[in-house]
């Protein structure tokens, strides 16, 4: 299917958050004793905001191993983030969080999207966290960047003016107390990917919070995606990394898009350093797939879950059990879940979103 840029999605591709809509409705109130804690739920949201286009197909072109030019496979990708309008999808991540009313929320593909490409008819201008964060503000939300990190940053790919920025960030609800907080890259060399134009890098961001008088410490990462047993190892050693600089005492909530399955060595990793796999201990035998739609957002083949929940310490019974009361679910895998878009209606990510709801801290 061919679509053509139309200058609609290119101004609102231009401006980000100016085309965001309105409020639809009320948010969800959140108490105010954040701070104390009292019987207040801790919730959780992982969100893969997706960058809007195919970028590995534009890497294997770039890298000489796809079936297009870099050229072409360039068009392609601009015609596709025309379609997954990113304005409709601000938005609709924005009323997600504001009917969930995350404590924290994990995000990653965090992206800064800059490309000039006179010849294409092609000017797009996109800053992911500024458009989300304004988005919450005009939904009366108060949320703050606890935690960035940068990862992959391409620019000038193939002689043409492009810019594509990659980041994972942990936003915390305002009201929570932050104590500290730390973002890192992995390993380079080892943990990362050498290509022609540049490093394919990979990190993590982490808060450490006081809620209900307990430390807990809320982490996210992305490490490396693709198949194959090399990528598989790649992966288990980044989150090898991670577990290390994690403090050992505290009660833990860790999040995101993982890019591997159950039983896999980065999940053996986890399951070593003490974590519990939220959805396997509370929906044993549902699937929770979690990737992916299409990349034009408008169908899906859901068929793997890699987008987790995990916790450990004072989230766990002393058999490694989630303590009750705790809950986990995904969002965006219906039909009704998507919203009206330019050209059809689509998914705000490809990625489902995981939501966790949990006691406060033992």
């Amino acid at each position: 299917m061919t679509y053509s840029i139309a200058p609609f999605a290119l101004a609102c591709l231009l401006f980000g958050s100016g085309c965001t809509d309105a409020p639809t409705g009320p948010t969800v109130p959140m108490p105010d004793d954040l701070k104390a804690g009292v019987g207040t739920p801790i919730v959780v949201m992982s969100r893969n905001m997706y960058v809007g286009a195919d970028v590995d197909a534009l890497i294997a072109a770039l890298e000489g191993q796809g079936s297009f030019d870099p050229g072409t496979a360039m068009a392609i990708a601009l015609q596709t983030l025309a379609v997954t309008d990113f304005p409709t999808r601000v938005a609709a991540m924005a009323e997600e969080i504001a009917r969930i009313r995350p404590v924290a929320v994990g995000l990653q593909e965090v992206s800064q999207i800059d490309v000039s490409i006179p010849q294409l008819g092609a000017e797009v201008h996109q800053d992911f966290l500024a458009s989300l964060l304004a988005a919450l503000e005009l939904r009366g939300l108060r949320y703050r960047v606890g935690a960035s990190n940068q990862n992959f940053n391409f620019t000038g790919i193939a002689g043409m003016s492009v810019a594509l920025a990659d980041a994972d960030v942990l936003l915390v609800d305002d009201r929570v107390e932050m104590m500290n907080s730390g973002n890192g890259t992995y390993s380079c060399p080892g943990l990362c990917i050498p290509l022609s134009f540049g490093t394919l890098t990979r990190g993590w961001v982490r808060v450490d919070t006081r809620i209900a008088g307990k430390v807990v410490t809320f982490v996210s990462s992305h490490p490396e995606s693709g198949a194959g047993t090399d990528l598989a190892m790649l992966r288990a050693g980044q989150l090898t990394e991670l577990m290390a600089g994690l403090p050992a005492g505290n009660a833990v909530i860790l999040m995101g898009d993982l890019n591997d399955t159950p039983g896999s060595p980065m999940y053996q990793v986890l399951m070593g350093a003490g974590f519990t796999d939220l959805w396997a201990a509370l929906r044993p035998g549902e699937p929770g797939w979690t990737c992916c739609h299409a990349a034009d957002l408008q169908t899906s083949s859901l068929n793997q879950r890699i987008d987790y929940v995990m916790v450990r310490n004072g989230f766990l019974t002393g058999v490694g059990k989630p303590v009750g009361g705790a809950r986990i679910s995904l969002i965006d895998v219906a039909e009704s879940d998507k919203a009206q878009g330019p050209y059809a209606r689509i998914w705000p990510s490809d990625h489902a979103g995981v939501v966790a709801t949990l006691p406060p801290a033992r």
